[in-house]
């Protein structure tokens, strides 16, 4: 049995008989979203700063510790006992300040990742691969992510379910789902189309240059908003619109990466350790290596 968290939107476990259960949905305090928001890092704490409670980055961590916290509480209702890893995705915004700051967050709550944290969109576009048909080749996909925290863009290439960021990426922070401005309809068209736009960078393996987008992928829990997918159909044409790849958007990475994350730690080749003394305080992860 495995926990799988997102920060800021939904935590859900995928279990033994190979079904998934949704567990919870927390909007992260204003704390939160401006941790999440950020664009620049924070310098590292220190042992200085923290003797003196000055580190830069306290504010940033203290948010991310909460979160955490309230997703574990969470999923150990839920399962009735602790447990000793947590693997974690997040818009993948180039940069690696959230990514640390979040893993030393589950660190001080004695879990541990069984894998890298994980870009939401690239978990987004493997969940809506289609299960019963076979998967074309070199195929230009963008991942959209609505949701009041923002707007996350990602190019990718879906290659035979071999998924690749085209390093295209477009972040708009300030334009999410509960912004009031009159203009805002306008700002989430521009950020589209600034994706819209051939050329599209090659495949990694691609033998062909690709002048279009072959589908959509949405994600998040605004991503059926009808304005929004009004404004989609403005920008890129109802053709490619009602091909949209949308399954349960606001889950789906989640649920997605759960699934994945089970399947890692219960292959044979997993070598995951538990933090110090969580193992035996835990009834999940008794046949794991780690401490006695």
């Amino acid at each position: 049995m495995h926990v799988f968290l997102i920060l800021g939107s939904t935590a859900a476990v995928f279990l033994p008989n190979r079904s998934s259960v949704k567990l919870a949905k927390v909007e992260g305090g204003t704390g939160y979203k401006t941790f999440m928001r950020r664009k620049d890092s924070l310098p590292p704490d220190n042992l200085g700063c923290r003797l003196l409670g000055t580190c830069p980055r306290k504010l940033d961590t203290d948010a991310a510790t909460d979160m955490i916290a309230t997703l574990k509480s969470s999923a150990e209702a839920f399962l009735g006992t602790r447990f000793c890893f947590a693997d974690v995705v997040l818009p993948d915004r180039g940069k690696t300040y959230q990514k640390e700051v979040v893993e030393a967050a589950l660190v001080a709550h004695d879990l541990r990742l069984s894998f890298p944290i994980q870009s939401a969109a690239k978990v987004a576009i493997i969940a809506n691969d289609p299960d019963d048909s076979a998967l074309p080749d070199e195929q230009i996909v963008l991942a959209i992510d609505y949701s009041r925290s923002g707007l996350n863009l990602d190019l990718f290439c879906d290659d035979i379910g071999i998924v690749d960021s085209l390093g295209r990426q477009h972040h708009e922070l300030g334009i999410g789902a509960d912004n009031p401005d009159p203009a805002h309809w306008a700002a989430v068209s521009a950020a589209l189309q600034t994706m819209a736009q051939p050329p599209f960078p090659r495949c990694p393996m691609g033998y062909q240059d690709q002048d279009r987008i072959h589908y959509l992928v949405l994600y998040g829990e605004r991503a059926t908003d009808g304005n929004f997918l009004r404004t989609l159909v403005d920008v890129f044409g109802s053709d490619l619109v009602s091909r949209t790849r949308a399954r349960d958007p606001e889950f789906v990475s989640a649920l997605s990466a759960a699934e994945i994350s089970f399947d890692r730690q219960n292959n044979i080749d997993f070598r995951g350790e538990p933090s110090f003394g969580c193992r035996w305080r835990s009834g999940l992860h008794k046949e794991l290596p780690g401490d006695l």
